[in-house]
């Protein structure tokens, strides 16, 4: 890993380093000494999948949810489309964007940071078994 200091009192970019090839505990280790001497840290052209973003956030501390929003613990989260987002809202199925599930999982959509379903993933659709309605979505 090479680092290069880019401002004059905080920031580094960090190169020639792949996050996801997976973070080992030394390269964790070496990211959490980085950040608390540059206090901000550059890893450009990164192609990683949620799955990975979620690795590296870890490497930080605990992960946490916004408490303004409903999440469901222990199932993996789809991104519902806006129109799939309005057809589960009425307990049809709806169109998802999905990363590192499989079909017949039970998974729960979110749109917009809101929880909208859980359900069963199939073939790109979630299909809801509960719908979360918020009152400003009425």
């Amino acid at each position: 890993m090479i680092v290069k200091r880019v401002a004059g009192a905080i920031g580094a970019e960090l190169r020639s380093i792949n996050l996801g090839d997976g973070i080992d505990p030394e390269v964790a280790r070496s990211l959490r000494a980085l950040l608390n001497e540059h206090e901000v840290l550059f890893l450009r052209d990164q192609s990683i999948t949620p799955s990975d973003q979620k690795s590296l956030a870890a490497v930080f501390g605990p992960l946490q949810t916004h408490p303004a929003y409903r999440t469901v613990e222990d199932l993996p989260e789809v991104k519902a489309t806006a129109e799939g987002a309005v057809r589960l809202r009425n307990g049809n199925p709806g169109m998802v964007i999905a990363h590192d599930v499989e079909y017949g999982d039970e998974v729960w959509a979110s749109y917009e940071g809101r929880a909208v379903a859980v359900g069963r993933f199939k073939a790109g659709e979630l299909h809801p078994s509960r719908v979360f309605n918020h009152p400003q979505d009425a």
